[in-house]
């Protein structure tokens, strides 16, 4: 599960960042959810898989900041540069948990904050596209901004693991989320396993 939770931020970074950003945010992928069964028998072996995932990540990011860089571009670099401290932060935060309620405290967290700045970063770009000259689709853009809005509420409001993930598991099967618009973050087997999640 570290292997591919890497794997897979590796090809979302590689495909480029943009305006659309991945639900809930490309840094995590599905595999933070999963702390959502961890125990006090398991918690030692989560956290230490989990710290393994975010120092894996950590150094896929960094390598491509210095290619980027020695590419010359400089925006793209910085982009990374605010995501490797974000998983830094994340990193230190994890690595101080003492209880399996800590550790899952500190992913929902995480993963609550990210899904709010995806979803800001959507509505961001909407926008953009509704001040263009010529714009003929500005109604279903402007249905959509509303959408993500209420949205926003909805993963704000959300008290717990499981309701975050019952939220964005719905919106990824609607088929309306960034990550089905942009094509970036599409993970095969996501949603079946979300399913089983739930249904544990």
């Amino acid at each position: 599960q570290a292997v591919l939770l890497a794997e897979r931020q590796a090809n979302a970074e590689r495909a480029g960042t943009g305006e659309k950003n991945g639900f809930p945010g490309e840094m995590c992928g599905p595999g933070l959810f999963e702390v959502g069964n961890v125990t006090e028998e398991n918690f030692t072996d989560v956290q230490t898989e989990m710290l393994d995932s975010l120092q894996n990540m950590t150094e896929k990011l960094e390598e491509m900041q210095t290619r980027l860089s020695e590419a010359g571009e400089d925006d793209r670099a910085e982009e990374l540069e605010e995501k490797i401290a974000e998983l830094q932060n994340l990193y230190a935060d994890v690595s101080e948990a003492s209880t399996a309620a800590e550790l899952k405290e500190i992913i929902f967290a995480h993963l609550q904050t990210q899904a709010v700045d995806s979803l800001e970063k959507e509505i961001k770009f909407l926008n953009a596209r509704i001040a263009e000259d010529g714009n003929t689709n500005d109604e279903q853009l402007e249905d959509r901004i509303t959408e993500l809005t209420a949205l926003i509420a909805d993963v704000e409001g959300a008290e717990s693991l499981d309701e975050l993930r019952e939220i964005m598991s719905s919106e990824i099967k609607s088929g309306k989320g960034p990550m089905q618009q942009g094509g970036r973050g599409k993970m095969p087997g996501r949603s079946d396993r979300m399913q089983r999640l739930n249904a544990e």
